[in-house]
């Protein structure tokens, strides 16, 4: 798999031109730290930071959806 990866074009710009066109205006990057979300022109959200505890960096994530209108079901988060 990371061969592959590594060998092949990262077609991301590609990628998000195509999730707009189809009416995405917010990108959430699940992964370890802000890598690609920091691409994305009008700033993606990262769910998680290499400078904060998981937790924090997560609930700091939800805060930013619920910031842009996105509708977060704080209380299944919080069961």
């Amino acid at each position: 798999y990371w061969i592959e990866q590594i060998r092949q074009t990262v077609l991301f710009e590609r990628g998000l031109a195509t999730a707009r066109r189809m009416g995405a205006t917010t990108f959430l990057e699940c992964g370890p730290a802000a890598a690609l979300s920091l691409l994305v022109e009008d700033g993606g959200i990262s769910s998680l930071s290499s400078k904060q505890a998981e937790p924090s960096a997560f609930m700091a994530a939800l805060g930013q959806l619920h910031d842009r209108h996105h509708q977060v079901d704080w209380q299944t988060f919080y069961r």
